[in-house]
């Protein structure tokens, strides 16, 4: 298509926009309004298709590379996956509390969120395996005094975190086991200036592979 811009809300209020990574679908949302989910057509253009009636409490979003489930971070403190493709109404919640500010997916079944503090100073990371949601024993909870990034692979078996200090990469075999420290990397590493860092300052490949951090790339595939 052509990419120009294209209105498709006329809503007044703050919004929140996340868009799957194959560029397929986003959810826009926020506090008091149903989250909707925009699927591309075909031809290029985008459609309303789905709207979570069941949620009104918005904050922010994350969705799965396919564009079929968005994890959302309630003002009511809890944490919820909602998988449109199902229903409007297939909702499950992670976790009840502490609210969180900043969430987003590894793989479909796992999920790495910050709880709503300034500065961000806790991260979480939870899994779902079977039919239950838990808490990684080993990543829950990291804290630092100024959480400046966080990143999931899409694999879900590695996840690099920003410290404030040092950026802590922490590697798993399965998604059945526990996360561990693999790495710590120190050089040219700052804390966070602006809380919402933790949404682009850091990124980490599949296979740990490589860190990327503020426009530095470091090789872990030594």
């Amino acid at each position: 298509n052509s990419n120009s811009p294209v209105s498709l809300t006329t809503s007044t209020s703050d919004l929140n926009c996340a868009m799957s990574g194959n560029g397929q679908a986003f959810v826009i949302g926020a506090n008091g309004t149903n989250p909707e989910a925009y699927i591309e057509n075909a031809n290029g253009s985008w459609s309303l298709t789905y709207i979570a009636t069941s949620l009104t409490q918005f904050l922010t979003c994350g969705l799965n590379y396919d564009g079929t489930k968005a994890v959302i971070a309630s003002n009511d403190g809890s944490l919820k996956v909602w998988n449109f493709t199902i229903s409007a109404t297939s909702i499950e919640t992670i976790t009840s509390s502490p609210r969180q500010l900043f969430a987003g997916f590894g793989g479909d079944n796992c999920v790495i969120c910050a709880d709503d503090l300034n500065p961000f100073n806790e991260v979480n990371i939870f899994q779902k395996n079977g039919s239950t949601w838990s808490a990684n024993t080993n990543i829950n909870t990291i804290t630092g005094t100024n959480i400046g990034g966080v990143h999931l692979a899409r694999d879900s078996l590695s996840c690099a975190i920003n410290d404030g200090t040092d950026i802590d990469v922490y590697t798993r075999s399965s998604t059945a086991n526990i996360f561990s420290l693999l790495t710590t990397i120190s050089s040219n590493v700052s804390a966070s200036s602006d809380r919402y860092d933790i949404y682009y300052s850091l990124q980490i490949a599949n296979n740990h592979l490589a860190v990327a951090y503020r426009g530095k790339v470091f090789n872990l595939n030594t």
